[in-house]
């Protein structure tokens, strides 16, 4: 009988490393004094790490950007992005509201007023954005709000804006009013057609971040990754010959599943999706959409996420698509998780599925030596801030890699393209961390 490929058996050294770490006896390290917790702080309840710039920009329009919480609250700022803006970005008023939903409403381009809330900048309703620069929004008190909430972020944008900084995809229809139509931010103009919208689009222009002020014990986890993060394959419009799964505007990605199994487990923690559709770890994107090299981006799409604790980091799959070799993706994530390190952060790493026919056995066995570096590295232990291990991993390679076909993504979770799962896969790579008892490998504050 042919054996196996040494790739292939990164699964079973998995267990014995395991069951060796099980026997060694346990060494008890100095125990430090946890600081107090503060009486509250922000922390990142809904992101979209921007990644290019749409050429054409707006003149005279308002965008209404929906975004849903990962949490509930009462006081929130809003991050505005220019980063890949080709000139100033002139903010002529900008409002949050409530998105309309209740019997016989459909949720869309309606607006409850009574919500509506100024945002100011420095005290002032308007504002200029410097060009590769962001800009948070004074903390206001709105109307209290659950995580089932969903916003309507308004912005007036009075003058050309020059390139629009844009996430590609939001998964959550947002709406862009016809061109010229002027002032409409906090507006729902008639009964008839609301918000005139020129396009619905899922894109998200210049809205980057919600924060929640919490009790000084929650803290933030920043998912940082590809399209896997991103959530390519869980909306069942997003490509005509998918079968994903995932209905449209319900918030069907790994990190929103991960979001409800902490609330679950009663874990005062937030997750903010900073995942990028084709992002590489090693080089910026080919495609402009696919963002700058996570090894750079990192710094603003995680180091500046209000109350970050935890990062999980999934990456290397279009590296590899696009020629790197294992060794140049570990090196680049053992620089990464040592800067984050660096910040204090805790580090937890995601083993790649397979990806069916895209990648062949070439790329699949650069894979398995990837998953085995991280399953035989990502320990418990005693960080420093030179430590390039990370400080644990989560499994999605076993949990989404055809059992009967490690070079192929489960058929039962592919949405279509061999490459990402369905909102079925999403959600059973979840219940999978939950199973393995993964949730306590993310930390949180160490406040008291």
């Amino acid at each position: 009988m042919k054996s196996l490929p040494k790739a292939a058996r990164a699964r079973t050294r998995r267990r014995l490393i395991a069951a060796c770490a099980i026997a060694l006896p346990l060494v008890a390290a100095p125990v430090a004094q946890a600081a107090t917790c503060p009486t509250s702080k922000l922390v990142t309840a809904w992101a979209a790490a921007p990644a290019d710039a749409l050429a054409i920009g707006f003149t005279n329009q308002t965008i209404r950007t929906i975004i849903r919480p990962h949490t509930d609250g009462s006081s929130i700022r809003v991050r505005l992005s220019n980063r890949f803006g080709s000139r100033a970005l002139s903010i002529g008023r900008a409002t949050i509201s409530v998105q309309t939903r209740g019997l016989g409403v459909t949720p869309g381009r309606t607006i409850d007023t009574e919500s509506t809330r100024h945002l100011e900048f420095s005290g002032q309703t308007a504002t200029s954005i410097p060009q590769g620069s962001d800009a948070w929004s004074d903390e206001i008190a709105v109307p209290p709000f659950t995580e089932d909430t969903t916003f309507a972020v308004d912005l007036y944008l009075p003058v050309f804006t020059g390139s629009a900084t844009k996430h590609y995809r939001g998964y959550r229809t947002s709406y862009l009013s016809i061109p010229g139509a002027g002032d409409l931010a906090g507006k729902n103009t008639d009964l008839t057609t609301n918000f005139p919208a020129s396009r619905e689009t899922d894109e998200v222009y210049f809205v980057d971040g919600l924060e929640v002020r919490k009790p000084g014990n929650w803290g933030t986890v920043v998912a940082f990754g590809d399209s896997i993060t991103d959530g390519t394959g869980s909306k069942v419009d997003q490509v005509p010959l998918f079968r994903a799964s995932g209905e449209v505007d319900t918030d069907q990605r790994y990190p929103d599943f991960l979001q409800a199994s902490l609330k679950s487990a009663g874990r005062n923690l937030t997750v903010a999706n900073s995942g990028i559709a084709g992002n590489r770890l090693l080089y910026d994107g080919i495609l402009s959409y696919a963002g700058k090299a996570a090894r750079t981006r990192y710094v603003h799409d995680v180091l500046s996420q209000a109350g970050v604790t935890d990062v999980i980091i999934s990456l290397g799959g279009n590296d590899f698509a696009l020629g790197a070799y294992s060794i140049n993706v570990i090196n680049a994530y053992k620089q990464l998780i040592a800067d984050l390190h660096a910040q204090g952060l805790n580090v937890i790493v995601a083993t790649m599925a397979a990806a069916g026919d895209r990648t062949g056995f070439l790329i699949g066995n650069r894979r398995a030596a990837l998953n085995e570096w991280i399953t035989s590295t990502a320990m418990p232990h005693t960080r420093t801030t030179n430590d390039q291990a990370a400080d644990g991993y989560f499994d999605f390679d076993t949990a989404l890699t055809d059992p009967a076909n490690y070079y192929s993504l489960n058929p039962a979770y592919n949405s279509g393209d061999w490459t990402h799962p369905d909102a079925e896969g999403y959600q059973h790579y979840v219940e999978q961390i939950v199973a393995a008892g993964g949730l306590a490998k993310l930390k949180g504050p160490s406040c008291t």
